[in-house]
């Protein structure tokens, strides 16, 4: 399941909340398709709807994900991630995280406090749960409006992009994988991934309910500490950055001898 929220992540970076406007027009300036996204994703709206369908190869076999991220406030935010065998939702509030597990008909709850450097606070949430030892480590500085420019510089070679040589608009070609077929909407198919995603900021409340699953008591801090960190250690096996791949070598001497 990580690999799958992963992979959400890079293709919003690669590809990549004000919100879109009335104007329903097609678009293929970048900054201004990607904008209604960057500013969610970046927390640069206070609330946002963020849904769509992932299709990506997994060791060969091809899988489809359903997606669905809302964030009501700085505090509560629900996640829902659909597979025909895995299905996971987290539906977090100022009191309480919860662990759905629809297929299982099981809820694991916690309630009380959690540590700023451990929770699943939806503030700043990327930066906690991306490693810095991990090549994703720059995701952070890619989900806002200034992201553009790197956007263009690090993948102008998959965006397929050209600059408007009077106003230095970036402009998507024919070839490019990335569409905008109206504000606050977008495709992509980078390699075996293709994605469709749409973006609003008309939210309705956050429920306090949930569904008639079992639940299960567990303190609320060992639940969004386990999850971040989870996440975390997997953008450093999935996505590892030098540092990890080629550690830096130092001698250990011991009693009986020297490792080297």
């Amino acid at each position: 399941m990580c690999r799958l929220i992963l992979t959400f992540l890079f293709v919003i970076g690669l590809a990549q909340p004000t919100v879109p406007a009335a104007d329903s027009q097609r678009t293929s300036s970048l900054t201004e398709g990607l904008a209604p996204f960057l500013n969610a994703l970046s927390g640069s709206v206070p609330r946002f709807q963020l849904s769509g369908k992932i299709q990506v190869a997994i060791d060969g076999t091809p899988h489809s994900i359903d997606i669905s991220i809302t964030r009501f406030d700085d505090e509560s935010f629900d996640l829902a991630l659909t597979h025909p065998d895995y299905a996971v939702e987290i539906r977090r509030r100022a009191g309480s995280t919860a662990l759905i597990l629809p297929l299982h008909s099981i809820a694991f709850v916690g309630k009380g406090d959690v540590p700023g450097e451990f929770s699943l606070v939806p503030k700043g949430i990327v930066s906690r749960l991306v490693s810095p030892q991990s090549m994703a480590a720059p995701l952070d500085l890619l989900l806002g409006p200034q992201a553009v420019g790197p956007l263009v510089a690090l993948g102008n070679s998959t965006l397929q992009v050209e600059q408007d040589r009077k106003s230095g608009e970036w402009l998507l070609t024919g070839d490019s994988p990335l569409q905008f077929p109206q504000l606050g909407s977008l495709t992509a198919s980078i390699a075996q991934t293709s994605v469709e995603l749409t973006v609003t900021e008309n939210v309705t409340a956050a429920s306090t309910m949930l569904p008639n699953y079992r639940v299960v008591g567990i303190p609320r801090s060992e639940l969004e500490e386990t999850l971040l960190r989870g996440v975390r250690r997997a953008t450093e096996i999935l996505f590892p950055g030098p540092a990890l791949k080629n550690p830096e070598q130092r001698q250990r001497k011991t009693a009986h001898g020297e490792l080297r």
